[in-house]
């Protein structure tokens, strides 16, 4: 029981530090300078999701290209026959 106790009352004070420490009054930034920041951000995430798909995209290829042109070559080989 005591451990239950001290478990909810440090959940309770770290949360009233996050809490205090996200809530500062006093801090602002220029438009401009989210909007960099923001860009900036997006511009990274942006590059990384683009160059993850493009990995993915080719390994695909890599993978499932030869299979569909053997299907391909074979299906032509029995056409002709």
């Amino acid at each position: 029981m005591r451990k239950i106790k001290t478990v909810v009352t440090l959940f309770a004070l770290s949360s009233l530090v996050l809490w205090g420490a996200c809530n500062q009054s006093g801090v602002t930034m220029d438009p401009a300078q989210v909007k960099a920041q923001v860009d900036a951000l997006v511009q990274n995430q942006s590059a990384a999701i683009r160059d993850s798909a493009n990995a993915a995209c080719q390994q695909r290829l890599m993978n499932e290209l030869p299979a569909k042109a053997d299907s391909v070559a074979q299906a032509k080989q029995a056409e002709n026959k």
